[in-house]
C-alpha cells in the first residue's frame, strides 16, 4: 500500500502542475478529472493503511483526526482560491492549481520517509 500512496501523490503533483499547460476547457476538464479520480482513490487507501497500523485502542481517534485534517485541507483550498482569484472570472487560476500540489508534495515526502508497510500486509505477503 505504501507504493500506492506514493504513486497517487506523484500523479496528484503531476496533474496539479499540468494545469500550467492547459490551453482549452476540454483539456482542463480531463486534467481535473484525473486529479479528482486520484484523490478519490487515495483517501480510502490512506484510511485503510492508518486503520491497519494503529492499535485498536486509539484507532477511532486517529481516523477522526485524519478526517479533521481533510476538512482543514479543503479550507486551505478555499484560502488559496481567495488569495489567487479576484472574482469568478478573473485571477490567477493557474497559480491556484499549482499551489494545490503542496499537500500532495507533503504526502509524497511523508510516504517516502515515514510510512512503513503495515504488519498485516507483510504477514499476507509471506
Amino acid at each position: 500500500r505504501r507504493p500506492a500512496i506514493i504513486l497517487c501523490s506523484i500523479i496528484m503533483i503531476l496533474s496539479s502542475l499540468s494545469f500550467l499547460l492547459v490551453n482549452s476547457v476540454a483539456l482542463m476538464v480531463i486534467v481535473r478529472l484525473i486529479y479528482g479520480l486520484v484523490y478519490g482513490f487515495s483517501f480510502p487507501l490512506t484510511t485503510t493503511l492508518i486503520s491497519e497500523i494503529t492499535p485498536p485502542k486509539i484507532r477511532s481517534k486517529i481516523i477522526i483526526t485524519m478526517t479533521f485534517f481533510t476538512t482543514i485541507g479543503k479550507l486551505l483550498g478555499l484560502l488559496i482560491g481567495y488569495i489567487c482569484l479576484n472574482s469568478l472570472t478573473k485571477g490567477n487560476w493557474r497559480l491556484m492549481m499549482v499551489l494545490n500540489c503542496i499537500p500532495a508534495i507533503a504526502i509524497f515526502l511523508g510516504g517516502v520517509f515515514f510510512i512503513k508497510e503495515s504488519p498485516r500486509f507483510l504477514i499476507c505477503r509471506e
